[in-house]
């Protein structure tokens, strides 16, 4: 029994070691649309500073009106920016990132759906073409970053018995196959603003609607981490089983 708690304390003291060293704080990299991105990635990283677990937090690489084309073209010509006064590229940011999150421009859609008489059918046909595009675009980033990938979703401000809605629907099912393909976490926001003009502002998110955005993320990402911690303690049980 002496040699058996000896043997367990030495261990217990070399998971303790290990614990405190090992590397727990996340970089947050935020890409996309200047539009969406500029208040749930600041909640986000709040979140993530409040918590202690916030080790960068880079929403620099963010424009307005920005498209997965612009996204692809930027990872491919390794787009590089001074941060901090230091050059940070979009590649080395994206290997070195923990947590990605990542909101794409509707803007071209909103563009289709305001004409007088919208070609229903030819914005079907362009969201086939979205989809392959947003395939190629995750398909790029998944050479760079191999963790933790979120998609936000769109949102329907059209009104939820139109055609319009149906447009939405689609949209979003398309990209929820091509993030399931790449192990991207795709979040529906979609029936978060059913009918709730509080969440709007010119048919983009109020304060208030961010808000609700940056809730489901940090949902997400907190059971992520409890998830995390629950597979990390039992890799150690068996260690000692093993032992």
């Amino acid at each position: 029994m002496k040699r058996f708690l000896i043997c367990f304390l030495i261990v217990l003291l070399v998971f303790f070691i290990y614990s405190c060293n090992r590397d727990k704080k996340i970089y947050y990299l935020a890409l996309g649309d200047k539009d969406l991105i500029g208040s749930y990635s600041d909640n986000v990283s709040g979140f993530l500073k409040d918590k202690g677990l916030l080790e960068k937090y880079i929403n620099d690489f963010v424009s307005i009106n920005y498209f997965t084309t612009d996204l692809i073209n930027d990872i491919k010509s390794n787009k590089t920016l001074v941060i901090n006064n230091k050059d940070i590229s979009i590649q080395n940011a994206l290997i070195k990132a923990d947590l990605l999150t990542l909101s794409l421009s509707i803007s071209d859609i909103f563009n289709k759906l305001d004409l007088i008489n919208p070609d229903y059918n030819s914005i079907y046909d362009y969201i086939d073409q979205k989809a392959l595009n947003f395939n190629r675009c995750l398909k790029l980033l998944r050479q760079y970053c191999k963790e933790e990938i979120v998609f936000i979703g769109y949102y329907n401000s059209y009104g939820y018995n139109t055609k319009e809605n149906d447009i939405f629907v689609y949209l979003n099912d398309k990209f929820k196959g091509v993030c399931k393909k790449y192990k991207v976490r795709f979040v529906d926001i979609d029936f978060l603003f059913v009918e709730n003009e509080n969440l709007f502002t010119n048919r983009y998110p109020s304060k208030q609607g961010y808000k609700v955005i940056s809730g489901e993320i940090i949902s997400l990402i907190s059971k992520r981490i409890w998830k995390t911690l629950i597979i990390y303690h039992r890799q150690w049980y068996i260690h000692l089983k093993r032992d």
